[in-house]
């Protein structure tokens, strides 16, 4: 992987660590969310704040402890102060927030950010939870219908006659309880 410092050019084999890098599927930070929001939404056990923290800790260890060789020279890395700050700053607005849902925008923010490179579980949260609820809206004026599922395989509605085909991308799952549109 190249290294990011934001100045959005493309990577190539030669570029960072030349292809040792990682393709991130789940991390102990994606628990760590996932336990603060069912600690805040299901009351199970655990402090959300808490584990809240404990998942931004988890994420930023992970990136600033991560192949140090491929970090160009010249660029820096947040050093305690900052990171404590950051940390500090989340917790403030969460204990600040008003609202249950206002807390786990919070949560499903920093999932957010800690699920760089990884679409699959960002989608499958944003699917569940509604948030981030401040995500950049779409350019296309008619961007078509929210992919709440995806059809079925030919070879399983073919062979299997307990099954039938889905009708569009926007049926949903059994536990998808969303709104069909959300503000």
């Amino acid at each position: 992987g190249k290294y990011d410092d934001d100045q959005g050019t493309p990577a190539g084999a030669s570029n960072g660590a030349k292809g040792a890098g990682i393709h991130p599927i789940w991390n102990a930070a994606n628990t760590k969310f996932l336990l603060a929001e069912s600690a805040l939404l299901l009351n199970t056990t655990g402090d959300a704040l808490v584990l809240l923290e404990e998942g931004i800790t988890a994420s930023i260890d992970k990136v600033t402890s991560f192949n140090v060789d491929a970090i160009p020279a010249g660029a820096t890395m947040p050093d305690a102060a900052d990171i404590t700050a950051y940390i500090d700053e989340v917790k403030a607005n969460y204990t600040a927030a008003t609202s249950d849902m206002a807390k786990l925008n919070i949560i499903m923010t920093e999932s957010f950010i800690s699920n760089w490179g990884n679409g699959v579980e960002v989608y499958n949260a944003y699917r569940r939870t509604s948030m981030p609820n401040n995500m950049q809206p779409v350019k296309s004026a008619t961007p078509g219908k929210f992919i709440r599922s995806f059809l079925y395989p030919g070879n399983l509605v073919n062979l299997n006659s307990n099954v039938s085909s889905k009708v569009d991308n926007d049926v949903r799952v059994f536990w998808d309880l969303n709104p069909d549109t959300i503000e």
